[in-house]
């Protein structure tokens, strides 16, 4: 699914567009005419010859009355079209339709039998759906999956919501969504991207307020190094994290500074409890290491101890290895609000600021967080806005740059949203959110906040899948090898 660079947008928005196209004068029939037009450019492609069966399975809705209009016209043409209209609750565009099939003489079935059609088209459900598929249509979805033929979903995968990208009971696993407009959220939220298969964008005509755009290669491009130029003109950087508790802490910790210098830091020093010498001294060279003072194996607070980090410090990356209890809240509070540059707020940094979030408030740093979807739901429960406009809200009260990783990750300073699709499943391991952090924090060395975290999702996704290609595998990719593959960024 290549989608850079393409326009987001919610349901809501999509509807709104719609009111004010046709309050202008836009017909009804004239938007669905448009939709038909662009489910016809796919299933046409879809078919070596035009003597496949192709079956329309409709719902009672405009998103039935969009699949049917499609049928009529390739009927029209000669193709070999059958329609399966779902449920007994139809509008008056939809009932319409149904009567000119009927009259041209398409065929209708009841059930769709397995190897029967070359294509299906799921026109069943639009935008609007926000409960389960039940009864004739959780059966029609069914059998739509077990057809073994291409499938084909007309805006959105029916039985997923286009909001929120949660999957229902019941949802078609459509090979390709025509979408109209713009990618819907819920086709790259949630677990949309595991029903959506390639999404195609048709552009039907309808101006719309968007929540933001995908991310693309020309988002991500890196700032040229000068050929007269030193360790000091690409930023120091420290990373401070590691318990004796957490025994892969020291890997994590250590990872995430290696991927800060092969972001390009000119200088990174590696911040750990001096309880862990050993575990650190035999295996650091290129970073500088500093051992900061520690009770129980975690790092203690110690203000001058970390004035002394600050002391030249370009950005600091924070969190990983270092436990949920102890002095992370103090540690993470202090460099908020005395540290100049960029503070990248990651894992344990995150639970102390989700308990406490006064830590940050009047935060003096550049603030970045990357929380995973579970720790974005500690910083922000129930905050009762619509899951986008949450995220944005948090950013804006706290004075924060917030990326939200998922599959797609959301990034947001609370007035521009990006959305980030590079990478998969290769990088659902741990140790990858301790890269990502430490190339952020290299990155935000020369970039602003809001940049350095574009450029650091784009990238690191791209590493994770040159790391992938390189094994030939998307199961056996480790952190270590992304990092490897970070040096190939552009």
């Amino acid at each position: 699914m290549n989608l850079q660079g393409e326009k987001v947008v919610t349901p809501n928005a999509l509807k709104a567009a719609e009111k004010r196209l046709m309050d202008s004068g836009i017909t009804e029939d004239e938007l669905i005419a448009r939709a038909a037009a662009a489910i016809k450019k796919s299933v046409e492609k879809s078919l070596p010859r035009n003597d496949e069966k192709i079956l329309f399975v409709t719902g009672g809705g405009n998103n039935g009355c969009d699949g049917l209009e499609c049928a009529l016209k390739m009927f029209e043409e000669g193709f070999s079209v059958s329609v399966f209209p779902v449920g007994n609750k139809r509008n008056a565009g939809n009932e319409r339709r149904l009567s000119e099939l009927k009259e041209a003489g398409v065929a209708f079935v009841n059930k769709i039998s397995k190897n029967g059609y070359r294509t299906v088209v799921d026109c069943v459900f639009g935008i609007g759906l926000t409960r389960a598929p039940e009864g004739e249509y959780a059966r029609a979805i069914s059998e739509i999956n077990a057809s073994a033929a291409f499938v084909i979903s007309a805006d959105v995968p029916s039985g997923l919501d286009a909001d929120t990208g949660k999957a229902y009971g019941a949802c078609v696993n459509a090979d390709e969504t025509v979408t109209f407009t713009a990618v819907k959220t819920g086709l790259i939220l949630g677990e949309g991207r595991n029903y959506s298969g390639d999404v195609t964008v048709a552009e039907i005509g309808i101006p719309c307020a968007v929540e933001g755009r995908i991310l693309s290669d020309e988002d991500a491009i890196l700032p040229p190094r000068k050929p007269a130029s030193h360790k000091g003109s690409y930023g120091k950087v420290r990373v401070i994290g590691g318990s004796m508790t957490m025994p892969g802490a020291p890997l994590m910790c250590f990872e995430s500074a290696v991927a800060a210098l092969r972001s390009g830091a000119g200088l990174v020093t590696l911040c750990v409890p001096e309880s862990e010498k050993a575990a650190y001294q035999s295996r650091v060279k290129e970073n500088m290491l500093c051992f900061m003072p520690s009770e129980n194996g975690k790092i203690k607070f110690d203000a001058k101890v970390l004035d002394e980090i600050i002391d030249g410090a370009d950005a600091i990356a924070i969190g990983c290895g270092m436990g949920k209890d102890g002095d992370t809240a103090a540690v993470v509070g202090y460099l908020a609000k005395n540290f100049n540059g960029t503070l990248v707020a990651d894992a344990d940094a995150l639970n102390a600021i989700s308990r406490d979030k006064s830590i940050i408030e009047g935060h003096k740093c550049r603030l970045i967080l990357t929380p995973h979807v579970v720790e974005y739901s500690r910083l922000n429960p129930d905050c009762g806005l619509p899951y986008l406009e949450g995220i944005r809200e948090f950013a804006r009260k706290y004075g924060c740059v917030i990326a939200v990783k998922s599959a797609t990750t959301i990034i947001t300073d609370g007035n521009e949203t990006c959305f980030s699709m590079t990478g998969g499943p290769m990088l659902s391991k741990g140790g990858s959110g301790d890269v990502l952090s430490g190339m952020i924090a290299a990155l935000s060395c020369v970039l602003n906040p809001f940049e350095a975290v574009k450029a650091g999702c784009f990238h690191f996704g791209k590493a994770g899948e040159r790391a992938a290609q390189r094994l030939d595998s998307v199961t056996s990719v480790l952190a270590s090898d992304v990092i490897i593959e970070i040096a190939y960024a552009r």
